[in-house]
């Protein structure tokens, strides 16, 4: 019977050689190579999941980080009520994670800090086109000691990649009276230019700072106003 079986190939095989060859390829090569695309091994799944690390860790290293911190200070050529000689000096710090953003600032001569939480409506960083609501709390002593809650805007505008202007704005709520029986309520007003040199920013501004007593002794308004130059490092 086996014989037969031979014989009877053999004579196939001499009758359609191509055709044996194409069912032989068919039936068997092609087949295999079917089963080795969807075959699962654990050697594949180890160089998949390697991949996949390299890849999570390409897209973190160049993703952009959702945290943003930058510090810097400025130096303010100041008059008081058209009274010169009112110069003052400011330091400040703030904290990004997204779009919530955490600052403070001390003025030195003027005995006065601010707190202030951030909210950025429009914009991907603090140093990029921005647009930012302001919402916080400033402490001044003159000689009594006034606490304003304030709101306000600050918008960046960048006109190249490296050159752009800033403004702000913040309106100074009424601070109830003082030991020194002063109520006051005021705003303030900033607009300047800035050039970037990567992570280091200096810049130049304008600012008006307006203050209202409604009540107590000396002038109606007290007007601080002038030119500031300073510099702001990003990290």
């Amino acid at each position: 019977m086996l014989k037969h079986f031979v014989v009877i190939l053999s004579l196939l095989c001499l009758i359609s050689p191509s055709l044996a060859r194409g069912d032989v390829y068919q039936f068997v090569i092609k087949k295999q190579e079917e089963k080795e695309k969807t075959r699962w091994s654990l050697s594949n799944w180890l160089e998949t999941r390697d991949k996949m690390r390299l890849m999570d860790l390409w897209l973190a290293i160049h993703s952009p980080s959702p945290y943003e911190f930058f510090l810097g200070g400025k130096y303010q050529f100041g008059e008081r009520n058209s009274v010169s000689g009112n110069d003052s000096g400011e330091a400040f710090i703030a904290a990004y994670a997204s779009i919530f953003g955490l600052e403070f600032h001390q003025h030195f001569r003027l005995s006065q800090w601010e707190a202030l939480f951030n909210f950025r409506i429009f914009g991907y960083h603090a140093q990029g086109t921005n647009i930012t609501l302001h919402a916080g709390l400033r402490s001044r002593t003159d000689p009594a000691t006034y606490l304003n809650s304030f709101a306000g805007l600050s918008t960046s505008m960048y006109i190249t990649k490296h050159f752009g202007f800033e403004g702000m704005f913040r309106y100074f709520f009424d601070s109830g009276t003082n030991s020194g029986g002063i109520d006051e309520f005021g705003r303030l007003l900033t607009l300047g230019a800035f050039i970037d040199f990567q992570y280091v920013r200096t810049f130049g501004e304008y600012f008006r700072d307006v203050s209202i007593r409604r009540s107590g002794p000396g002038p109606g308004d007290v007007v601080y106003s002038g030119w500031a130059v300073g510099v702001k490092l990003f990290f």
